[in-house]
């Protein structure tokens, strides 16, 4: 089989969305679907900041336990407890009955019967399922291929022979015959149950809609959002603001954080538990130059406001991580209030220049609202960690005159020093106006106080005391003393006086 026609039907079949498979299908080289195979994964990676990708290996594990312990008649990753291993992991708790004599539990009408070999997997949650999920599969065939049962009574081996085996106790007592049980099976009624006291996970309509979401990829909840982007309908009934930034993980990816800001003012605040609270749904989609969407998500946070009168002044900060390859992007963001409909929408492009380790390089300059340490490093996926710090954006990059300029960066393929292995850099600050530039400082990095493996970790307030109201650009070198040589990096600001902020503010 083709290597690509066996990725998409056998590797990646029972977790690759709907949407993804149609992507997939359409592309015509190699090339393109080598780099959508390798988006795929990276959107699944739930730590981005290590060089092996955790939910691939995982899932590759789970193809090589299914085929070694569900095999049948066919291999085990295409048997229903192969699918539902692969999807969802190994069950929390596992019942398994080798068949023959059985006793029913409450639930299913009590009695005795005979069973076929059953097992019941339980799940503690499952995403998009709930709490407490019980699978029960069946092999009737006693050949060792359990099927997903789609009733309590499938496991019934005396279900369809005649006689008085295998009654329930409703059916002993007379007050139903055989052929109840089985319309029950279609129609049973949930006040009223026609036997034992049956549990509403195990109605048919129940029973089926599980199956379906137990067998459904996590797809994407707001369509209607996703439409505005594909039919490039704009909207700006809601202004938003967006800051995209991105720091090396690897030499062939890059993690990209996008922080969207939403003046508060911009939002319906309803009433909610003594404080008012605002709602508002994300799309986002991220598109390479052939128009291709390497990655989308959706979201919706939630707001408070405890008192109206800071209204004015409060604004809402949301992120959102991801990685991609080297590249150029667009990215595309819609919003969305849910207490009135009304909509925003942003659009950015996005470089992002492929490594090269014999250069000294920089991450993107974030400039922030501020920068404090993280209360658990690990926890990356979280908005706003880097690592060690947690880095609030300033999305709109306006500062007021005085006020520090909060500045972020990282820096790669340093030198070590021979005697003491610690990097040697030197950081020189300077900004531009129109008329002219200004030095602001320099700062030495040397040790490891800043070192985090790979990297330095450059964090500073740069102090703007003598520069005016207008807009500038911070134009930062940086220079390894240990292999000589430098690099640069720049972002842009605005510096606003107070009466300037005031005027903005209604």
């Amino acid at each position: 089989m083709d290597y690509y026609k066996k990725w998409v039907e056998q590797d990646v079949k029972y977790i690759i969305t709907d949407q993804e498979k149609k992507s997939f299908e359409e592309l015509r080289t190699d090339d393109e679907r080598e780099s959508f195979i390798e988006q795929f994964w990276r959107r699944r990676d739930p730590d981005l900041r290590t060089a092996i990708n955790e939910y691939r290996d995982e899932h590759f594990r789970r193809i090589a336990y299914a085929n070694e312990n569900f095999k049948s008649g066919v291999a085990g990753w295409l048997t229903d407890r192969g699918r539902i291993y692969i999807m969802h992991g190994p069950p929390t708790s596992k019942k398994t009955h080798q068949g023959g004599h059985y006793r029913r539990e409450p639930w299913e009408g009590g009695g005795f019967t005979a069973a076929f070999p059953f097992e019941v997997w339980r799940y503690d949650y499952i995403e998009g399922i709930g709490g407490e999920v019980e699978i029960e599969f069946v092999d009737p065939t006693m050949t060792g291929e359990f099927r997903l049962a789609r009733n309590p009574d499938e496991k019934d081996a005396l279900m369809h022979v005649g006689g008085v085996g295998g009654m329930t106790l409703a059916e002993l007592s007379g007050s139903m015959d055989r052929g109840d049980r089985i319309r029950n099976q279609i129609v049973a009624d949930p006040i009223q149950p026609m036997y034992g006291t049956l549990r509403m996970q195990d109605l048919p309509f129940q029973r089926m809609q599980r199956i379906f979401q137990l067998s459904r990829p996590a797809e994407i909840k707001f369509k209607d959002l996703q439409r505005v982007v594909t039919s490039k309908v704009y909207f700006d009934q809601i202004p938003v603001k967006s800051a995209i930034h991105h720091i090396r993980l690897t030499e062939k990816e890059m993690l990209v954080p996008i922080t969207v800001r939403i003046e508060d003012r911009h939002l319906q605040f309803k009433e909610h538990s003594g404080a008012h609270k605002a709602t508002v749904d994300i799309y986002g989609a991220v598109t390479s130059l052939q128009g291709r969407v390497v990655y989308e998500f959706d979201d919706t946070v939630s707001t408070y406001l405890p008192n109206f009168d800071d209204l004015a002044r409060q604004q809402s900060v949301y992120q959102k991580k991801f990685s991609l390859a080297p590249g150029l992007y667009k990215v595309e963001l819609v919003v969305r209030d849910a207490n009135n409909e009304q909509m925003g929408m942003t659009t950015q492009r996005i470089s992002l220049g492929r490594s090269n380790s014999e250069r000294l390089l920089t991450s993107a300059v974030f400039l922030a609202r501020r920068i404090e340490s993280a209360t658990d490093p690990e926890l990356v996926a979280e908005p706003f960690v880097m690592g060690h710090f947690k880095v609030v954006p300033r999305v709109d990059r306006r500062y007021r005159s005085g006020e520090p300029l909060i500045v972020y960066f990282e820096v790669y393929n340093f030198g070590l020093d021979g005697s003491t292995g610690e990097p040697d850099l030197k950081v020189d600050y300077q900004v531009r106006h129109r008329a002219g530039k200004s030095q602001v400082g320099t700062e030495r990095v040397k040790g490891s106080t800043f070192r985090l493996r790979d990297r330095v970790i450059v964090a500073n307030a740069l102090q703007l005391e003598d520069l005016g109201p207008g807009e500038y650009k911070l134009e930062i070198t940086i220079s390894d003393a240990i292999l000589d040589h430098s690099a640069t990096c720049s972002t842009t600001f605005e510096l606003s006086s107070l009466e300037t902020d005031l005027a903005r503010t209604p």
